[in-house]
């Protein structure tokens, strides 16, 4: 089985990576590192079956490609904290649009 885990590189998202890794799963986290870090994967680097990439999800056709090759998505990517999910910018709100868009467009595939 292959994870895709966005948001990846956050606390939550890589402690998930870490836990999908050693139960055998092939794990792909994509992160824009806007509030996680490399530290919280550099450990995971060097793991067989895991692959990141520095990006944003708003990237569609790399979010695309990623989803197309996974079995599962873990969508962890969010703004972080009261006064952001309190005033949500124009990007992230695009991004809840993004996800909504997909998943209705693949909800009866």
């Amino acid at each position: 089985m292959r994870a895709l885990i966005t948001g990846g590189a956050g606390f939550i998202g890589s402690h998930l990576a870490g836990k999908l890794l050693s139960s055998g799963w092939e794990v792909s986290v994509i992160d824009d590192l806007s509030t996680g870090s490399m530290k919280n994967i550099h450990h995971l680097k060097r793991e067989p079956g895991f692959q990141y990439v520095i990006e944003s999800v708003m990237n569609r056709p790399l979010l695309a490609e990623l989803v197309d090759d996974c079995d599962i998505v873990f969508h962890l990517a969010a703004a972080v904290g009261v006064r952001a999910a309190a005033c949500p910018t124009a990007a992230e709100l695009r991004v809840g649009d993004l996800w909504r868009g997909w998943l209705d467009a693949h909800s009866n595939a």
